[in-house]
């Protein structure tokens, strides 16, 4: 969109990233997250919603006012966060987005998107009739800047959702550090979901001030719509499922189911910190294209995945033909059914369900100093689980 005469302020953040260069941004910057319990090996840490610093896409550090802090908050909506992740999903979706954009104005029929660990995501496009032409139209316009971010929005979250899958099949940053036990942390979905709705917020607001600024906003507003605890709280809602959700700096569940086959994601929650957490937990849409101001661009974008790691060999063992580029919409269930097949049968049926095992050992409750409402003896969602939180918070 970029030199375009009466160009919409209404996506103004996206063509402002798009004007750049000519494909948008470059690739966002990755973070170090954290496990959301204690452990020698997790970087367990717990994070001040109200004191985040201000964030930066950029690779440069700042001099002053960076992200001072990440680590583990505790929501009282939406579970535990990361807030790298968070922020990592925001920026790709800043990424990914930008770069559809400039795509579309250009009538490209495939858009490629890098991710961190060097694997390649291809977006075909498929145009309606008459676009780009009719693009000269405002209307038009503002559809296809919608459309682009919530594709964006979704191949971002394909990308989150890679790492973990990757993860899982031995996928190391660094070679000699294990990173399995991270793979589908019950923090990690949520913080994707939280970053897409941030992401969402920013890029769909007129521009009037630098994304960092506006995302640094965002994030602060989000989580505390979302209920986001002291750090204290966090500790005793880390420590109130110690034994059921994790022991000894391991985890013993995972969250695998990340919404794919029906767009919504449930988070885990414990009733001693989330009122209500025994009833089933709010749903939590991801973006669609059903429904595009009254139009249907559920099948815009075909997207694959040529997976540039060594892991990806684990992977094809567990899809037919073995194929050397993946289908996202088909093989990605496919390899988390895989996972789940893997997890049960070293953790038992329910390792990915947030519910007590049936031979899991009952505690008094000594609720936190917190909230109001912490003094009822607390669940997991879908479980009855009754926790001590005056037991030791080290893995």
């Amino acid at each position: 969109m970029r030199g375009r005469p009466g160009a919409s302020l209404f996506f103004a953040p996206l063509i402002a990233l798009a004007a750049g260069c000519d494909s948008g941004p470059a690739m966002p910057r990755d973070r170090v997250g954290a496990l959301p319990y204690p452990g020698m090996f997790t970087l367990y840490r717990t994070a001040d919603a109200n004191d985040l610093g201000v964030h930066r896409y950029e690779q440069e550090p700042r001099l002053f006012h960076d992200e001072t802090a990440g680590g583990i908050i505790y929501t009282t909506r939406a579970g535990f966060l990361d807030v790298a992740h968070i922020r990592i999903t925001v920026d790709t979706v800043r990424y990914c987005a930008a770069r559809l954009r400039a795509a579309i104005d250009r009538g490209e029929a495939v858009v490629p998107l890098s991710t961190l660990e060097g694997s390649k995501f291809y977006a075909a496009l498929h145009y309606p009739p008459n676009w780009p032409a009719a693009l000269r139209d405002p209307g038009e316009r503002k559809i296809a800047e919608e459309v682009a971010l919530r594709v964006g929005q979704r191949i971002a979250y394909r990308m989150m959702t890679w790492h973990e899958v990757a993860t899982w099949f031995g996928y190391r940053t660094i070679s000699f550090v294990d990173e399995q036990p991270s793979a589908f942390s019950y923090d990690d979905t949520m913080s994707h979901v939280v970053g897409l709705r941030i992401a969402g917020v920013v890029l769909r607001t007129p521009q009037k001030e630098p994304f960092d600024r506006a995302v640094t906003a965002a994030l602060r507003d989000e989580l505390a719509a979302l209920g986001a605890v002291a750090p204290d709280q966090t500790d005793a809602a880390a420590a109130a499922v110690e034994g059921y959700w994790w022991s000894h700096g391991r985890p013993l569940r995972r969250q695998l189911d990340v919404g794919l086959s029906d767009d919504l994601v449930r988070p885990w929650l414990i009733s001693m910190i989330s009122p209500g957490a025994e009833n089933s937990p709010e749903a939590f849409h991801l973006p669609t294209l059903h429904d595009v101001q009254g139009r249907d661009f559920s099948n815009f974008a075909t997207v694959t995945l040529e997976p540039r790691i060594r892991a990806a060999d684990a992977m094809r063992e567990q899809l037919p033909g073995r194929p050397r580029v993946f289908d996202v919409e088909n093989d990605f269930p496919a390899l988390i059914a895989a996972i789940r097949t893997q997890l049960r049968e070293q953790w038992g049926s329910d390792a990915d369900s947030p519910n007590p095992a049936a031979s899991a050992r009952a505690h008094s409750i000594r609720p936190p100093a917190a909230p109001s409402h912490a003094g009822a003896p607390p669940k997991t969602h879908g479980g009855d689980v009754r926790v001590d939180t005056t037991r030791g918070t080290h893995g």
